[in-house]
């Protein structure tokens, strides 16, 4: 009788013990995380050799200050990167002037990499485009 109330007691005391606990993570609201989703303003045609506007724009889903950190601007063709362009956030929107001399068609990825220890979190978008 002794060791089955003993028995009972351990088993009551190790109940709790094995609970799951909820731990902060991105997706439940913990106050050091700021989602982020970037988005860019890419024609969908281009001419050879005229230069053409991008805009990188960085949308916050909260009502602090905006986000600090860094655009980068990657151009990709079929055969691999042809070029790159960064610009500070400042926590604006940013424009990148970009000029393709070679018909094809071209993707443009735009990506926001937040400041060190920044709450933010890093974005991305990618748009295509056509040279001709």
């Amino acid at each position: 009788m002794k060791k089955l109330a003993a028995g009972l007691i351990a088993s009551a005391l190790l109940v709790p013990g094995t609970a799951t606990t909820a731990f902060a993570g991105p997706h439940d609201g913990y106050p050091g995380y700021i989602p982020t989703q970037s988005s860019s303003s890419v024609p969908k045609h281009a001419e050879p050799g005229k230069p053409f506007k991008v805009k990188a724009k960085l949308g916050v889903s909260s009502n602090g200050q905006p986000c600090q950190g860094t655009f980068v601007m990657k151009v990709h063709k079929a055969g691999g990167d042809v070029f790159r362009k960064n610009k500070d956030t400042d926590g604006d929107n940013k424009t990148f002037t970009v000029t393709l001399d070679k018909p094809g068609k071209y993707f443009i990825k735009i990506r926001f990499i937040p400041a060190f220890r920044s709450p933010c979190k890093g974005s991305h978008t990618i748009k295509s485009l056509t040279v001709s």
